[in-house]
């Protein structure tokens, strides 16, 4: 697959963009094309995973997508009693399955319970 200069701009710009304010683990937020993402690592798999839809290889690609949180006797709710909530980086179909993925460079112990819960709910989540 070839990449055309166009894309091949963008996946530059995205791994060149870091600036902002330092997050978990040293993360910078990153601006590319006036999206703001929490990361140099997901602004550049945002910019991958465009390429690949554009290729034909994904399609329906969303990002920021919430999934609710919920257990044996039913929702995860908050001390508030709001239900809890997983924020996938990046939802996508690829060869017609669901594909729930988060670019993650060091998980934190509150992504591990999420993903636990989300293993208990049938969901996998890739790591990017």
């Amino acid at each position: 697959m070839r990449i055309s200069a166009k894309d091949a701009a963008v996946i530059l710009k995205a791994e060149k963009a870091a600036q902002g304010n330092r997050r978990v683990k040293g993360a910078k937020r990153v601006n590319l094309d006036g999206i703001w993402f929490d990361s140099q690592r997901e602004a550049t798999q945002w910019a991958a995973l465009m390429f690949r839809q554009r290729a034909g290889q994904i399609s329906d690609l969303r990002r920021q997508v919430k999934i609710p949180l919920k257990g044996a006797a039913g929702p995860i709710l908050t001390p508030t009693g709001r239900q809890m909530h997983y924020v996938a980086d990046f939802v996508f179909f690829e060869d017609g399955l669901r594909v729930i993925a988060d670019a993650k460079g060091h998980p934190t112990e509150v992504f591990q319970i999420k993903q636990a819960v989300l293993a208990a709910m049938g969901y996998k989540i890739r790591i990017l």
